[in-house]
């Protein structure tokens, strides 16, 4: 095994360690307890990227949370969707002068009616996300937006 694998995974199983001692193996995504440091993996809670200070929210120890690598994964892939969006909220697109929810499921759309503020929207958003999928709908607030 390369150096550089042993170590990454001798680090991974210290964290795991660590955070099993704090109690801290909840997932940040899904309530469910990380059973395993294999399954464990680090994120941040709000988006560094795209936000008006990067360095400071990536550093930021209060912004890393511990979450199964497959919820961070689909939590990722998401959010990528999102960036493409002027409002800066999950489902809010612009319409004119004011601003419309568009929510995509299982092959249909859905769409609400148009809002004054982009930030009313996604609230509108959120709502019908969780009455048309559920729990496991991804919603503004859980992304940490609202």
């Amino acid at each position: 095994m390369p150096f550089g694998t042993a170590s990454a995974r001798l680090r991974k199983n210290i964290m795991f360690h660590l955070a099993q001692k704090c109690a801290m193996t909840t997932c940040f995504r899904c309530a469910r307890p990380i059973e395993s440091a294999e399954e464990m993996s680090i994120e941040h809670k709000k988006n560094w990227l795209h936000s008006s200070e990067p360095s400071k929210l990536f550093f930021d120890i209060e912004n890393i949370a511990f979450s199964h690598r497959d919820c961070n994964i689909k939590a990722g892939s998401q959010q990528l969707g999102r960036a493409k969006s002027t409002s800066g909220y999950k489902g809010v697109c612009a319409k004119r002068k004011s601003w419309r929810v568009v929510l995509s499921y299982k092959k249909q759309k859905f769409y609400s009616s148009v809002f004054h503020s982009p930030r009313d929207a996604a609230l509108e958003y959120d709502r019908m996300a969780a009455q048309i999928i559920g729990k496991d709908a991804v919603t503004n607030k859980s992304l940490g937006l609202l």
